[in-house]
């Protein structure tokens, strides 16, 4: 039901949202953004599915323009992530933080620096994830 009302903001976007079984990646989730597509691995637990693309709806509404270093991105999008999770009431804390760590190489300081530089594209692409959840309800998609 989550997934799906993500899905639905992620398809607003002009996204195609969807599980997949990934074998061609290690990866959680993807977003191909020259195909329009976000991609969550179809084998993962419905709530770590639901943090995933969570994820990468971050990308999809951050970095569209590919102009991020790559471990900025990755940062990015699990505030995104972590910011959505946390409001929904689900405890995405200690994968995120440890998916963090690994992209800063577990640099408190620089994580922090990146945090307060990108703060407020966060916080606007989390709060496009939620008002675009709190639209589905509005508009009876429970």
């Amino acid at each position: 039901m989550l997934f799906e009302r993500l899905a639905a903001v992620g398809e607003r976007g002009g996204f195609t949202v969807g599980l997949h079984p990934m074998q061609d990646s290690r990866a959680n989730g993807d977003t191909a953004f020259g195909h329009r597509r976000i991609r969550v691995r179809d084998n993962l637990a419905p709530a770590q599915q639901v943090k995933t693309l969570a994820h990468e709806l971050g990308h999809a509404y951050l970095h569209a323009d590919g102009a991020t270093d790559r471990a900025l991105a990755e940062l990015e999008a699990e505030s995104v992530a972590f910011i959505v999770m946390s409001t929904l009431g689900i405890d995405s804390d200690e994968y995120s933080f440890g998916y963090v760590a690994t992209w800063v190489g577990g640099d408190a300081d620089a994580a922090e620096s990146s945090l307060r530089a990108s703060g407020s594209r966060i916080t606007r692409a989390a709060a496009i994830v939620l008002d675009g959840l709190a639209d589905s309800v509005d508009a009876g998609e429970e």
